[in-house]
């Protein structure tokens, strides 16, 4: 959701503000789902919470971006009105 403006404005743009989020690989999340799936019954009923390793701040994150690139990357919280907006706009479902 964020690779567009950091390559065209070295910014993440995400209506998060101060908050902290803790990303999870999406690999960790299929690789948990086809385990799950494999075997089922004692799962049946339970609800999980998928987290990364450390919850941080998008500043943080725009940090680990910079590292990574070679380049500063700044986070812009925006309104989520027009992220929204922006999103349904792409193409992206109503339920994102």
């Amino acid at each position: 959701m964020t690779a567009d403006s950091v390559r065209n404005s070295n910014r993440i743009r995400l209506p998060f503000g101060e908050g902290k989020t803790s990303p999870v690989a999406a690999e960790d999340v299929a690789r948990t789902v086809a385990t799950l799936l494999v075997n089922p019954h004692s799962h049946i009923g339970k609800t999980y919470h998928p987290t990364g390793p450390q919850s941080e701040n998008m500043h943080f994150y725009a940090q680990e971006y910079s590292k990574a690139l070679g380049r500063t990357i700044t986070y812009q919280d925006i309104p989520v009105e027009g992220w929204r907006e922006g999103l349904l706009q792409s193409g992206q479902p109503l339920h994102c």
